[in-house]
């Protein structure tokens, strides 16, 4: 009878032994040991995901991966993994691996595949209805924006600028300035297109300059006219010109025939052939004959005189 009971009891110790030792082998298939070094960034490491499954903005460029569970860690839901003797060793579930909310593998040079990299470069927009709305928003950085659309106090209906990153408190956020914009155009509302008709001080500088191109149009025809007189007065003093040269070559002339007695210094300078004078310091009549002056005998007079 003990021998029976001995071999039951062998029995179904070697069937739990086979169970555990499945129980022991699916459960190692299913996490992935890492040592503490691996945990602090080194190739085959891990980093914590977002919902998204993104690294978080402040994980770039420190990876502040979740804190994996060690043999002291009495509180843990993976305390039980201590049966395995993990004396030394981190260990995550390998289902948690590259999932949102889960843990990210850092690739064999040590990186962060790009693939789990948000775009840190980019500004997110939220909306929200109230103020309170914004202040839950998860996932919020730096830069982003939110507009809050219909909260009971109509003042806070604004766009606003996360000035730190998981803004939770309105001090977070920054109002964003906003224009007034153009209601009318010269008191033209929709789709204005201005013309000089549409502004009055346009209008009346349009006119103005109007006025003035007739003016210097009308100054233009007036200085042209003054113009032609001016040409037409030099035609006629140019013609009075000749007429006075002309005058006063015959004036010489008369003068030659009028200058006919005086002293010997007076003798005419440029007598015709001919040309009697009556000479006072020799006290008798002389006569030149082209060359010089003579007496009525053809001698010649007081050289002194005689023009060359």
């Amino acid at each position: 009878m003990i021998d029976i009971e001995l071999d039951s009891l062998v029995y179904y110790k070697t069937e739990i032994d086979e169970k555990l030792s499945n129980i022991e082998t699916d459960y190692n298939e299913k996490i992935d040991l890492r040592s503490e070094k691996a945990h602090e960034g080194s190739p085959g490491g891990i980093a914590t995901l977002t919902t998204d499954g993104k690294h978080t903005r402040v994980e770039i460029p420190w990876t502040n991966a979740t804190e994996l569970l060690d043999e002291t860690d009495t509180d843990s839901v993976m305390n039980p993994l201590r049966t395995h003797s993990l004396i030394g060793y981190k260990s995550i579930l390998k289902d948690e691996k590259g999932v949102p909310n889960g843990v990210a593998n850092i690739d064999s040079n040590g990186k962060i595949p790009i693939a789990l990299i948000p775009d840190l470069g980019s500004v997110q927009s939220f909306y929200a209805e109230t103020v309170s709305d914004m202040l839950a928003l998860l996932n919020v950085y730096q830069g982003d924006r939110c507009i809050v659309y219909n909260d009971p106090d109509t003042n806070n209906n604004k766009e606003y600028i996360a000035i730190v990153d998981g803004p939770n408190d309105i001090t977070d956020w920054g109002e964003v300035p906003v224009y007034n914009a153009v209601t009318s155009v010269n008191g033209e509302v929709g789709a204005v297109v201005l013309t000089k008709y549409n502004v009055s001080d346009i209008m009346d500088n349009y006119n103005d300059i109007v006025a003035l191109q007739a003016d210097v149009q009308t100054n233009k025809d007036d200085i042209s006219t003054l113009t032609s007189e001016v040409g037409a007065i030099d035609n006629d003093l140019s013609g009075l010109t000749l007429v006075v040269d002309d005058h006063e070559t015959r004036i010489t002339e008369i003068e030659k025939f009028a200058q006919t007695s005086g002293p010997s210094s007076s003798r005419p300078t440029s007598p015709v052939v001919g040309l009697q004078y009556y000479d006072t310091d020799l006290i008798q009549p002389i006569w030149y004959n082209g060359t010089e002056w003579t007496d009525a005998l053809g001698n010649p007079v007081d050289t002194t005189y005689i023009v060359e």
